[in-house]
């Protein structure tokens, strides 16, 4: 227990631990003993061996950018999406200063997508971002957070008609149901898929048509129903 207690003080890193996503070598070797001279708890697997034991809610996923293309990434954690009830807090390491920010940005879809940690940071600055991760915030580069908010106003300059198309079609469906009045449990058992699911898919949907809550969402559905 003590230990734990200033483990917290000195980390600010409450019983979170980091999982390496990447292979072995004399690079990860390092990161592994850095982390755990600091008291977090960090393990390393090859690329996508992991299992559900493994990730939870107090897990941190750092996938190494240079043994994994951006659309891997979104393709495994759709995959784990549909096994685990909550995703970890994930994001990537080794990004090189000339990263494709086009490729970067379909990651943010996911509400868990966190930081982004370029093969330039210090020491220093890594655990400062792991520790500002943990705590529920972002890292991610400023050319990364330009694009995301150029997206946003982008979406939110688009006609309704416009976002509707951006709807996938289980998204429409979802909204459809939301629009009836049906509850996410509703939706999970009509739809049968589990409750994570059905909120990432709202979420996804708010975020596409621009609303904050289910009240908003029926409006712009009806709104467009009626064009």
């Amino acid at each position: 227990m003590r230990r734990s207690v200033e483990s917290e003080m000195s980390t600010g890193i409450p019983q979170h631990r980091v999982l390496l996503i990447t292979k072995k070598s004399v690079q990860v070797d390092f990161l592994i003993k850095f982390f755990n001279s600091k008291k977090i708890a960090c393990t390393q697997r090859e690329a996508w061996d992991v299992e559900k034991p493994v990730l939870n809610a107090s897990t941190i996923l750092m996938i190494d950018f240079l043994v994994n293309n951006p659309e891997l990434i979104d393709q495994h954690m759709s995959r784990l999406n549909k096994k685990l009830s909550r995703l970890p807090i994930f994001g990537l390491f080794n990004i090189d200063q000339k990263y494709n920010t086009g490729k970067l940005i379909k990651l943010t879809r996911w509400e868990n997508f966190r930081f982004c940690f370029l093969n330039t940071i210090s020491e220093k600055q890594l655990l400062s971002g792991i520790s500002t991760v943990a705590q529920g915030d972002y890292w991610l580069p400023r050319e990364l957070l330009n694009a995301v908010l150029k997206k946003i106003h982008h979406s939110n300059n688009m006609s309704p008609k416009q976002q509707l198309i951006n709807l996938t079609k289980k998204e429409k469906v979802i909204l459809n149901l939301i629009s009836e009045g049906y509850s996410n449990t509703r939706i999970a058992n009509s739809q049968f898929v589990t409750i994570h699911t059905v909120k990432r898919h709202v979420y996804n949907i708010f975020r596409k048509i621009n609303v904050s809550n289910r009240v908003q969402a029926v409006q712009w559905f009806n709104s467009i129903d009626q064009r």
